[in-house]
């Protein structure tokens, strides 16, 4: 009867109206990855020879985990000056799930130290800039139609190899815009070759650069980059500026996407490569038309920073 009774409380409990299921949410989504927000806007004003903190919140917006990222604060060492152990660090953040949207976040401080100023000077403006240098990377799961009746002999097909468009981000800050199917018969063999052109763009708010380089990114020429007005990535020189390293791949196996699967990635403008079937994986021709499902993953390392404009001010 005890039993009965659980029984009938737990099915009047789930079905009242106001209890719903959590929506889960899709976090591959968007064009963000780490965002850094300023602790304290109240600090604008400090006094020559004094200390003061600075803070600032990390936080991973985007799908993908960060590991061993790096940070460094860059000042006018004329005027303010980071304390050594906290001028610089390693930091390690989780991406969103859809259990946890809101993504991993930490917070950074660094004590610093106004200098003294010139005699003659009342004030001076100068900015405290947080440099952040980590790796990431896009996936991306699409659903592509396999077709190998290049020459349309069958009317009724269950898809059309259509160009794919992906607008909205996988989020990360690297999206893939769109996929191109393309289907070419092999001279070789007279089987079919599916290829596929990926095309991607740098939606973020900061930098490509090779992930092998973020130590370089973020190091003392990277810094005075900034203070200067320039580019923090033209420091690493072309080699490892805009660079992204691309793979996919079909349930079948891996894709060939060239002997260097690099590509230059210039932030705002796309860029594309070519990923093909190998030479063991090509279809007959009677494999037909059918759904399937393609695998890209793109890894890279990111540069973003925030500036805060301080004032120091002369004891009168």
């Amino acid at each position: 009867m005890k039993k009965y009774l659980l029984f009938l409380l737990l099915v009047l409990f789930a079905c009242q109206p106001g209890l719903r299921q959590t929506q889960l949410v899709d976090v591959h989504t968007g064009t963000s990855g780490l965002e850094l927000k300023f602790f304290d806007t109240n600090l604008v004003d400090v006094f020559e020879s004094s200390y003061f903190d600075m803070l600032i919140e990390l936080r991973n917006h985007g799908a993908a985990n960060i590991n061993e990222g790096k940070y460094v604060w860059i000042t006018e060492e004329n005027y303010v000056v980071a304390e050594g152990r906290t001028s610089k660090g390693v930091f390690d953040l989780q991406g969103r799930t859809p259990y946890d949207p809101s993504g991993g976040f930490s917070v950074v401080e660094s004590r610093m130290t106004a200098k003294l100023l010139p005699q003659l000077i009342k004030g001076y403006d100068t900015p405290v800039i947080f440099l952040a240098c980590y790796p990431y990377k896009t996936n991306a799961t699409v659903h592509v139609c396999i077709d190998t009746d290049i020459q349309q002999a069958n009317p009724r097909k269950v898809c059309k190899p259509d160009t794919i468009n992906l607008r909205g981000g996988q989020g990360a800050p690297v999206a893939i815009e769109s996929v191109e199917q393309i289907f070419s018969r092999d001279q070789a063999t007279g089987k079919i070759r599916p290829t596929f052109v990926i095309n991607m763009r740098n939606l973020g708010n900061g930098h490509v650069v090779d992930s092998s380089l973020l130590d370089v990114a973020c190091g003392s020429q990277g810094g005075l980059s900034l203070l200067r007005g320039t580019s923090v990535t033209g420091e690493i020189g072309s080699a490892g500026f805009n660079k992204v390293s691309v793979s996919a791949s079909l349930p079948s196996g891996d894709l060939d996407c060239g002997v260097n699967p690099a590509i230059l990635l210039e932030k705002g403008k796309d860029a594309a490569i070519i990923c093909r079937v190998n030479d063991n994986a090509l279809l007959d021709v009677s494999a037909g038309t059918f759904t399937s499902l393609l695998s890209i993953k793109i890894n890279y390392g990111y540069v973003t920073s925030k500036s805060f404009m301080l004032t120091i001010k002369k004891f009168i």
